[in-house]
């Protein structure tokens, strides 16, 4: 058998939070390296380049705020927020996650640092929310990385650049020594972030819980495979895993014969799990089964549709002053 790959295609409301989440981190780019920057981009060489370490700032950070905008300001729910936070963990884990940050960025046109650019926008962004947490944590809520991001733009500025080397060593200064620690350590150094040790002081934690899922792909991957012999497509072991299938009484092997009238084979499959993967809750669907020459029909409603996963979730012996820091950090 072969396993069916299909590309994600986008229906009107993923492209409106994907148009929301992008027009959210351009915006921010205004905070930095617009009107925050080192002596690198600000005296910028096209003949004779060189880089800034703080790729971790520019796109990192900008790609936090543009997370933490849309829960602070109501457009996601809490859980919607903790989903993004956990997709960001798990992709970064994809990338070099034993790799220090300002090395890869100040050679980041170079083997083998140019391969790990795109972890600036996923470790990049938590590197940010840990800062963020940390500054919450020693100031009682009061502080934010959005705050230092305000006192070092005051102090610098669009005509001012920041010295790339002592940055890090004024940050320090500005705010607290943990903040020292945690640079030294996970953005200079190479280890990599233990994030429960973060989301404790806000009273979360990384636990197993219920994940909303896909109705097609689970966790990256398609719950569905191909037979090339037969020209079929047929449900995997992972149908079990899956709350809306199980409970449509899904098993293993089961045959995909028909979806919404449309005949299931290898030559369209493609085209037909696109629309699967964009099923949303509350849409009317028909699928037709062959299990073992029995016809069986699934006719229904979506429900929204989980799996068992790792997840960020609300501690129950949280303590009222964690949870009073992560309503700040979140809404303050």
């Amino acid at each position: 058998s072969t396993v069916v790959v299909f590309a994600e295609s986008m229906d009107e409301d993923s492209l409106d939070d994907s148009m929301t989440h992008v027009v959210a981190h351009e915006f921010f780019h205004i905070v930095t390296p617009l009107s925050l920057h080192s002596e690198d981009i600000h005296y910028f060489d096209y003949n004779n380049p060189t880089f800034s370490k703080h790729l971790w700032m520019y796109e990192g950070v900008t790609e936090y705020f543009a997370t933490l905008f849309q829960v602070n300001q109501g457009l996601d729910e809490t859980a919607d927020f903790y989903k993004k936070i956990m997709e960001k963990i798990n992709y970064s884990k994809q990338y070099d996650d034993a790799m220090s940050f300002t090395i890869m960025s100040e050679n980041v046109l170079r083997d083998p640092y140019k391969d790990q650019y795109i972890n600036v926008y996923q470790k990049g962004a938590l590197i940010g929310m840990c800062i963020d947490i940390l500054m919450r944590s020693e100031s009682n809520g009061q502080r934010g990385i959005l705050s230092l991001m305000k006192e070092l733009t005051n102090k610098y500025g669009t005509n001012k650049p920041f010295e790339d080397d002592k940055i890090i060593d004024e940050i320090v200064a500005m705010t607290y020594p943990s903040l020292g620690t945690f640079l030294n350590d996970h953005v200079i150094g190479d280890i990599p972030i233990k994030y429960n040790e973060f989301f404790e002081k806000v009273g979360l934690e990384l636990g197993e819980t219920k994940v909303e899922t896909n109705y097609i792909v689970m966790n990256g991957g398609p719950i569905v495979s191909g037979d090339q012999a037969t020209g079929t497509i047929f449900f995997t072991e992972l149908v079990l895993e899956n709350s809306f299938w199980k409970e449509q009484g899904v098993q293993p092997n089961d045959v995909i014969k028909s979806i919404d009238g449309e005949d299931m084979i290898m030559a369209n499959a493609n085209s037909i799990l696109q629309k699967v993967f964009n099923w949303k809750a509350g849409q009317e669907v028909e699928v037709k089964l062959d299990r073992n020459g029995e016809e069986i029909v699934i006719k229904t409603t979506t429900t929204k549709n989980y799996t068992q996963g790792i997840g960020i979730v609300e501690k129950a012996e949280a303590t009222e002053a964690q949870k009073s820091i992560r309503a700040a950090w979140l809404r303050g």
